[in-house]
């Protein structure tokens, strides 16, 4: 193979050819560096060296650029406007375009930011601080920041008269506290339409210095979202907290105490309209109930799918993932708003309200938190929740909870559509009077453990399982609750206790079951089932007196030493004839039906192996 040398290959040139030379038909046949058959491959070759070079110059040019943007001070590279008046000139070529403006007038730095393009929009007027109309009415550059005065153009220098600029932020901002920033302020007459602090207004040669907000004459209002004091729930309560909490304040009524504290006045924090809560709001040992938390919609969005960090149990199967969560000795802030929780990420313990330790809590009557993961509403470990006719329907496990000696009074409480209603256990306590549990999935009432629940004129139809459960010391007590169409028990009792006078069990498979020493009073009640009526076993006791008793497989069964009063009620399985499937003793048990309706399966008044039926 022959070697190549140097004086082999055509010289080259990084020089850009005009064009390409073309032969022709009378050129000598002449090689060479010099000769015209090498003279086009010389031309291409000069072009490709050429470029070989400027696009090394571009790299370079590129890796230089992206080192500087790297730098501290890296933004400065990027393109912005100049001022407020340039951004209104730029008309956006696309929704959601986003442009950075510098400041708001030129020269200056402050009240720029960055800004959204928002083309559907075709009416909201130039406010002069948040929206601004671009030409021809051609869409709308809005800021996605929360604003501060300046943004309205204000310059609090103490020279530049700064009145038009507080007529544009007192007119449309959504702020409520304005931070003057300890600057001057000159105006033609003092803003009155915010609440102005640290900072000093000069107007007609007078000024007006307003020091810290510690000292206000009213209860606090502050807003959270888009265009408002704060973009979360956590800062605004890190705001009232620091700047409030401990601070004096000026009632104006001798009879409350001059400190500032729940028993004296309250704050608020408002959801702005269009608000999707990303946060969880966690406290422990604080006291936050003198802090209201309201909305202008009527249901506010959260986001399941932000709920990650752990309140309690962290790294078992048990642990938490709240919304909203009260741990320690806390009190956390009163929930005067409704909340929907969406159906992003995992649902597992993504509960909605929880309070825990020795911790208290308060939500508002019509407020709550629907469609929770977990629990909706839960207190535990001696903790108490007030929650009367509040929404905690739709929740993956209990809409209402109380756990390990708490108590939760959801009065009028909403859950349907929940795994299960309301639900107390281990020693604690829940009033659940005229509270509606329909449609639930598994039960509608669950007592165990020595807990007990009162649920009187309660709406508890259509379980997916049992009405009530009483379990293992577990009571359940009420007057005139609706417990129809239950798919498996009406009312479920295993050495536990119900007591319910005029209950309707209307469309059941099983009106009432009791074993293993449970012991139900149903009496004057409506049990007309789709197969058993009243069945006690095991010991158990039922007082079903003055009753309506149906059932297809039977009206009443006492089994295994149990015992069942049916005084003046009629057990006639059809309602018409007398069966021996109406009135069933066996095993030793025995029923009282003195003045009862229906047949019997062994002789009346006598005693047996089956026990007896006193008739």
């Amino acid at each position: 193979m022959t070697t190549l040398t140097k004086d082999d290959f055509l010289p080259e040139q990084p020089i850009w050819e005009d064009g390409v030379y073309m032969l022709k038909e009378t050129d000598p046949v002449l090689g060479g560096p010099t000769g015209v058959d090498n003279l086009p491959l010389k031309h291409l070759a000069n072009r490709t060296l050429f470029l070989k070079g400027e696009m090394e110059k571009v790299g370079e040019q590129n890796k230089n650029a992206f080192r500087e943007l790297a730098k501290a001070d890296g933004f400065r590279f990027i393109g912005q406007a100049e001022s407020i008046e340039q951004l209104r000139t730029i008309r956006p070529t696309e929704h959601g375009q986003r442009i950075l403006v510098k400041s708001y007038y030129v020269g200056g730095t402050t009240g720029g930011g960055e800004f959204v393009a928002d083309l559907q929009d075709l009416i909201t007027p130039d406010d002069g601080g948040t929206c601004f109309v671009v030409p021809d009415n051609g869409g709308r550059w809005k800021r996605i920041k929360h604003t501060s005065l300046f943004d309205y153009g204000i310059i609090g220098d103490g020279q530049i008269n700064d009145t038009s600029a507080f007529n544009r932020l007192e007119q449309y901002s959504k702020l409520i506290y304005v931070d003057l920033q300890g600057k001057s302020y000159q105006v033609d007459k003092t803003p009155r339409n915010k609440i102005y602090f640290n900072g000093t207004f000069l107007c007609n040669d007078q000024s007006l210095s307003l020091g810290q907000a510690n000292m206000l004459d009213n209860d606090i209002l502050v807003t959270v979202g888009d265009g408002g004091d704060f973009g979360t729930i956590n800062q605004a309560i890190t705001y009232l907290v620091d700047n409030f909490s401990h601070k004096k304040h000026k009632v104006g009524d001798s009879t409350h105490s001059s400190r500032y504290a729940p028993d004296a006045l309250s704050a608020t924090i408002k959801l702005l309209s269009g608000f999707t809560m990303r946060e969880q709001v966690i406290i422990r040992q604080s006291q936050l109930g003198w802090i209201n938390l309201v909305s202008e919609d009527q249901e506010v969005v959260i986001n399941r799918a932000s709920l990650i960090k752990s309140a309690y149990f962290e790294g078992t199967s048990s642990e938490m993932f709240p919304a909203f969560y009260a741990g320690d000795n806390a009190e956390q802030l009163l929930i005067a708003c409704k909340f929907r929780m969406d159906n992003t990420g995992d649902g597992t313990n993504r509960h909605g309200y929880v309070c825990n330790r020795n911790s208290r809590g308060h939500i508002w009557s019509n407020c709550g938190i629907n469609n929770a993961g977990g629990y909706g509403c839960f207190a535990r470990e001696g903790s108490s929740i007030s929650c009367r006719i509040t929404y905690f329907e739709n929740a993956g496990k209990s809409g209402y909870a109380a756990a390990s000696a708490s108590s939760v009074n959801a009065q009028g409480g909403r859950c349907s559509g929940s795994f299960d209603g309301a639900s107390a256990f281990g020693a604690s306590t829940l009033n659940f009077e005229r509270g509606e549990a329909n449609n639930c999935r598994n039960d509608a009432v669950v007592s165990l453990s020595s807990s007990n629940v009162g649920c009187d004129y309660a709406e508890l139809n259509n379980a997916g399982r049992y009405g009530i459960r009483a379990q293992d010391g577990g009571s359940v007590g009420g007057y005139q609750p609706n417990i129809k169409n239950s798919a498996n028990t009406a009312i479920n009792c295993i050495s536990g206790y119900v007591s319910t006078t005029r209950a309707n069990l209307s469309g059941t498979k099983i009106g009432v079951s009791a074993d293993r020493g449970g012991k139900v009073n149903i009496p004057q009640s409506t049990i007309i089932c789709l197969s058993r009526g009243v069945h006690g076993k095991n010991g158990s006791q039922i007082d079903a007196s003055d009753s309506t008793i149906r059932g297809s497989e039977f009206s009443v069964n006492a089994n295994f030493g149990s015992s069942i009063c049916v005084t003046n009620s009629d057990c006639r399985a059809d309602g018409v004839s007398e069966a021996s499937k109406d009135l069933q003793a066996s095993n030793g048990s025995f029923i009282s039906a003195k003045n009862a309706q229906g047949g019997t399966n062994t002789p009346i008044n006598q005693f047996g192996e089956n026990g007896a039926i006193f008739k």
